[in-house]
């Protein structure tokens, strides 16, 4: 009886589900993030269900296998990917309609799955261990007593600690290309001494971000400039709730992301709790850290570079802007809770200007250049990948502080126009 009451309980609460975000994932993640009916874990081994979003490159597919099977079983697979379904999980994969609460999709094959039908899906990896130790070397697997690979996995050798030159044993390891604490398809080989960042070496770019429909459209015809701005206010405020949930804000950040996605022209940043993120996020580690300077302002492009003080911005050059009063919001300083007070004042500036804009219905003037909520935008060339200036930045910060630094940061490409043109007509 108490194991039937226990089942029943538990088949009311949100599923626990882990997100596989590909390329063009992002707006699939944000509907996950707001749907009722489950809640995102921050590791595959606290799920019970996989959610895989968007496009995984030819280079993820072993990573994606490594993900899947860390998910304890029984499990259920959602698929709301371009991607083809593996061999594996052709019998066992639920295809997700985009046109529906994905969510809500993914919790009723989840308590499905809790009730016996299906079975589940069936682990993509090999049981068996991940390099040959049996016979080789001396003691358990290894080349001797100190180094070596026992059961294929590299013994701690000690390294002189950055800050004292204490002999400390360095922890070695890859992160990415799933991980939530990077951008989707990210990639990192990192070595920490204590829980100080010896080395950081970006090993593979994430995946290109696509922005709003809206930023590519003006680039080729006028468009309202009040649909410009709740764009940008909406993807400033995205970021900011990514800073809370790395912070362990999350029920902060899924706040914030509800407000982002229902923004109205002339709303305040402060009534969807925008004005309570700073004195939040200042309770974390690193805020004064990763100080942008020098030529890397310019390479860094949007509010990152204007975070640093320089003032650069695409909408000083067109004439509707200018008549709705339009000036760029600056920082000083370049830290990382420069960068989060960018993206604040520049949400609640563009609130403002969707007001004025809607008011007297103003248009943009196409010049070819659009200002992207991450930096100037051409059709000719899109937004750069930005991720290995974070190399030289979080080398020597404690762990948590370099978590705080790369959150403060969009660092993805963006898609090109063609390829962004392309995937609407296909869909």
């Amino acid at each position: 009886m108490a194991v039937n009451w226990l089942r029943k309980l538990a088949s009311g609460a949100p599923v626990p589900v882990f997100p596989i975000v590909g390329r063009a994932g992002e707006s699939a993640l944000q509907a996950l993030y707001l749907s009722p009916a489950v809640t995102v874990t921050r590791s595959p081994r606290h799920a019970r269900a996989l959610a895989v979003l968007g496009v995984i490159g030819q280079r993820d597919r072993e990573a994606f296998r490594r993900v899947h099977d860390q998910v304890p079983a029984p499990r259920v697979t959602f698929w709301f990917s371009d991607t083809a379904i593996p061999e594996a999980l052709r019998s066992s994969v639920v295809i997700g309609e985009a046109s529906t609460d994905i969510g809500a999709q993914i919790a009723r094959a989840a308590k499905a799955l809790y009730g016996g039908q299906p079975s589940g899906d069936v682990d993509m990896c090999p049981d068996e261990p991940p390099a040959p130790w049996k016979g080789v070397g001396d003691g358990h697997g290894g080349e001797g007593m100190m180094g070596g690979k026992p059961y294929g996995r590299p013994m701690a050798m000690p390294e002189d600690d950055l800050r004292d030159g204490l002999q400390l044993d360095p922890l070695a390891f890859s992160i990415g290309p799933f991980s939530p604490l990077l951008p989707p398809g990210m990639v990192v080989e990192c070595k920490l001494h204590g829980d100080v960042v010896a080395q950081w070496e970006l090993v593979g770019r994430p995946y290109e971000r696509t922005l709003a429909p809206v930023f590519y459209q003006a680039l080729e015809e006028p468009v309202a400039i009040a649909d410009l701005e709740l764009a940008r206010a909406a993807s400033h405020l995205r970021g900011l709730a990514e800073a809370l949930q790395l912070a362990g804000l999350g029920a902060y950040a899924n706040r914030l992301r509800r407000g982002a996605a229902r923004l109205t022209p002339g709303q305040s940043v402060d009534k969807i709790g925008g004005s309570g993120v700073l004195r939040a996020l200042r309770w974390s580690a690193g805020t004064e850290k990763g100080v942008v300077e020098g030529d890397a302002r310019v390479r860094l492009r949007g509010p990152g570079a204007r975070a640093a003080g320089y003032p650069g911005d695409a909408r000083q050059n067109d004439p509707a802007y200018a008549a709705l009063g339009f000036k760029p919001v600056t920082q000083g300083g370049g830290t990382c809770v420069a960068r989060w007070k960018q993206w604040i004042e520049e949400a609640d500036q563009a609130l403002k200007l969707a007001e004025a804009a809607a008011r007297s219905q103003t248009m943009s003037s196409p010049s070819g250049l659009v200002e992207s909520p991450l930096g100037p935008l051409t059709k000719s060339s899109p937004l750069p990948d930005c991720s290995d200036l974070i190399d030289s930045l979080v080398v020597g910060l404690e762990w948590s502080e370099a978590i705080a630094v790369l959150s403060s940061f969009d660092l993805p490409a963006v898609r090109d126009l063609d390829s962004t043109r392309a995937r609407e007509d296909a869909s």
